[in-house]
C-alpha cells in the first residue's frame, strides 16, 4: 500500500504564548487540569499569568530520552532501556514585564510609594508552577481556531540567557523551564485537532 501525504496535517505555530501558574505545594494542578483540557476557552488571567510577547524564535520545545543500551555477549545491542526522560520550553521574553523579570530572577516584584524592586538573593529555591505552551494554527471544519496546548504539570526555570542592553536591540529575558518529575505525568498534550482521532473502522464486508 503507497501511502499518500495528507497536506492538512501539517502544522505550523502562527501564533501561541506561554501561560504560567505557581504550585508550590503540586496540588493546584489538580484544580486547574479541567481548565487546561478546554483548549477552546481562553486560560483566565486569574488562575494563569501571561508571559507576553516572545521573540522572533518562539519556543523551541524540546524532549529527550536517557538511553542506556544492553550490548550481549555475543556481540551486538540486544536492548535499549530509558532510564529518564526530560522536557523543555526555551524561550526568551521580549517584555521586560513583572512577570519576565519575576521568572527571569526569581525574586518577587514588590512597589513601595511608586518604586518597584525585587529583591535577588545569593541562594535562592525556584519556585515550582504549572507551565502551558500555547499554540494555534487556523480553523477547524467547524469554524473554531485549532488549538495545541504543551503542559509542564510542575515545572522550574532552570537555565538562564544572558541579556543584552544596548541602543540597537531590545532587552530579552531568556530562559529554560523544564518539566519535574512529579505524581502528574512528565507533559501532557491537550487539541481539540480533527487530524489526531482516531481512524474510521473499515465497513464491515462479510456477508451476513
Amino acid at each position: 500500500m503507497v501511502y499518500s501525504f495528507n497536506n492538512a496535517a501539517v502544522r505550523v505555530a502562527t501564533t501561541g504564548a506561554i501561560y504560567f501558574a505557581d504550585d508550590e505545594t503540586g496540588t493546584r494542578y489538580d484544580t486547574l487540569k479541567d481548565k487546561v483540557k478546554k483548549v477552546d476557552v481562553a486560560l483566565a488571567d486569574t488562575d494563569f499569568q501571561h508571559l507576553g510577547f516572545l521573540s522572533e524564535d518562539a519556543v523551541e520545545h524540546e524532549f529527550d530520552d536517557d538511553i542506556e543500551d544492553i550490548p550481549s555477549w555475543q556481540g551486538g545491542i540486544v536492548r535499549s532501556i530509558v532510564k529518564s526522560r526530560s522536557a523543555t520550553f526555551k524561550i526568551a521574553s521580549l517584555e521586560t514585564s513583572r512577570e519576565a523579570l519575576s521568572l527571569f530572577y526569581g525574586a518577587d516584584v514588590t512597589t513601595d510609594t511608586g518604586v518597584h524592586s525585587l529583591d535577588v538573593g545569593a541562594n535562592v529555591a525556584r519556585k515550582k508552577m504549572i507551565c502551558v505552551f500555547e499554540f494555534r494554527d487556523g480553523h477547524l471544519p467547524s469554524g473554531t481556531e485549532r488549538v495545541y496546548r504543551i503542559v509542564l504539570p510542575s515545572s522550574q526555570v532552570t537555565e538562564l540567557e544572558s541579556p543584552k542592553f544596548t541602543a540597537g536591540d531590545a532587552v530579552t529575558w531568556g530562559m529554560t523551564i523544564k518539566a519535574l518529575g512529579s505524581r502528574h505525568p512528565l507533559l501532557s498534550i491537550y487539541t481539540n485537532d480533527d487530524q489526531l482521532a482516531a481512524p474510521a473502522p473499515p465497513p464491515d464486508t462479510s456477508d451476513n
